[in-house]
């Protein structure tokens, strides 16, 4: 394969440059390991009924903290014109919770609601505290590899808990009637996301960059036992879009084999007694309330009393700023959320972050283009997308990712030190 062309990339020229880019790698590595081993933690102590179940935020704030510093320490335009913005729309967001606490007969718990808030930009101080990692091919290959680990990690420990039947990774600890293994996490939207995240990854290197290994097999193989509709889902977009954008007759043998495998699959597992149990769930809950409702986990009965609950509460300044208490009422849909907590402005700004940062590569590749679409599209029907501070490194590395590649528009070498 062609080797990558780096004459363009910026040399670690001047001491502060030079630290700067040192303390954001050993910040990205650390938060990594450490954020993974907290979340594991986070699910032993759940999974024994412990009191204090919320130890890996402890760390993540810590972490916030340290990546805003980055932000102070080391100014620059673009940072600085985020924090102004993060500033003007908590003022905004200010607003809107005090007018909505005026006029709803509950107290709005204006506390827990900054945190929310905190969630929706946790992602951009994370992005905007390492950015200048991609830059810099050796120190972001280093922590692109420790991430791979991670998710491999999981994903063995996933399908660990499958074989043996290991209680502390199923998706659903708490409810041992319903199916599913999902390694370290303990919420299932969060492991949905974490999956979904694998899956792009790894199919990005093995097909896209022709990287070719086993690890793309093992992450599939993993999310099959997650358990949830939502990565159920997102596995027929890209088995479709696979088809549809490999034209070679290798490329459609595989995706054909993959169907005969998962039907082969689905067909032995449906005469277990654990799909017995699922079946019977989602029958029981479909004949009490209805098709829409079970399909939607109950979504649906939210939106039907939106207007009750928030919008019959907001005046005109609430649609310009929002104003909801998501403590007392919550959709788990990410766009309709996003909306009723920060209103039309709060709705903009999140969106002209995400993808003047995050989402910044090139929609003109196809797989890009898919990406972000089934992002989207998943974040629609569900939770956490937005707002999913358990995943925010992996997402704005792997994008991270995919926007070097797409700028080089080449297949990078196994032997590339940068990407490895």
């Amino acid at each position: 394969m062609d080797q990558v062309t780096l004459s363009n990339t910026p040399s670690l020229e001047g001491s502060g440059k030079v630290k700067e880019i040192a303390i954001i790698h050993f910040l990205a590595v650390t938060a990594l390991c450490v954020f993974f081993a907290a979340d594991f933690t986070n699910k032993v102590l759940i999974y024994f009924n412990l009191d204090f179940s919320r130890f890996s935020v402890l760390f993540r704030s810590l972490y916030e903290l340290m990546f805003f510093a980055i932000l102070l320490v080391f100014p620059n335009k673009q940072r600085m014109l985020f924090i102004i913005l993060l500033l003007s729309t908590f003022v905004l967001f200010s607003v809107g919770q005090i007018v909505f606490a005026l006029n709803v007969d509950h107290r709005v718990r204006f506390i827990e609601n900054v945190l929310i808030f905190n969630k929706y930009f946790f992602l951009f101080i994370i992005y905007f505290g390492i950015y200048k990692l991609q830059d810099h091919p050796v120190l972001f290959g280093k922590t692109i590899r420790v991430m791979e680990k991670l998710l491999l990690l999981n994903a063995w420990l996933t399908i660990l808990g499958v074989i043996f039947g290991i209680d502390i990774f199923r998706t659903y600890i708490l409810q041992s009637y319903r199916f599913g293994y999902s390694g370290i996490l303990w919420v299932q939207n969060e492991a949905t996301v974490l999956c979904v995240l694998g899956i792009a990854y790894f199919y990005y290197k093995h097909f896209i960059l022709g990287q070719r290994s086993k690890q793309f097999l093992v992450v599939l193989i993993a999310s099959l036992f997650l358990g949830t509709k939502t990565i159920y889902l997102f596995l027929v977009f890209l088995l479709i879009f696979h088809f549809l954008s490999n034209s070679s007759l290798r490329s459609k043998v595989t995706a054909f084999i993959l169907v005969i495998a998962t039907y082969y699959f689905l067909s032995w597992f449906l005469h277990t007694e654990m799909a017995a149990k699922i079946l019977a769930y989602f029958v029981s809950k479909a004949e009490g309330n209805g098709l829409w409702y079970m399909l939607f986990s109950g979504r649906t009965s939210y939106l039907a009393i939106m207007d009750k609950q928030v919008l019959s509460h907001w005046t005109f300044i609430n649609y310009l700023v929002g104003g909801e208490d998501p403590m007392h009422f919550m959709i788990e849909m990410d766009f309709f959320d996003l909306f009723l907590f920060m209103g039309i402005i709060g709705f903009v700004v999140y969106f002209i972050l995400l993808f003047s940062t995050v989402f910044r590569f090139s929609l003109k590749m196809p797989f890009n283009l898919f990406f972000v679409s089934s992002y989207m599209i998943l974040a629609f029907l569900g939770g956490h997308f937005f707002s999913s501070v358990i995943n925010a490194v992996y997402l704005c590395l792997i994008c991270m990712f995919f926007y070097v590649n797409s700028k080089r528009s080449t297949v990078l070498n196994e032997k590339n030190p940068a990407y490895q």
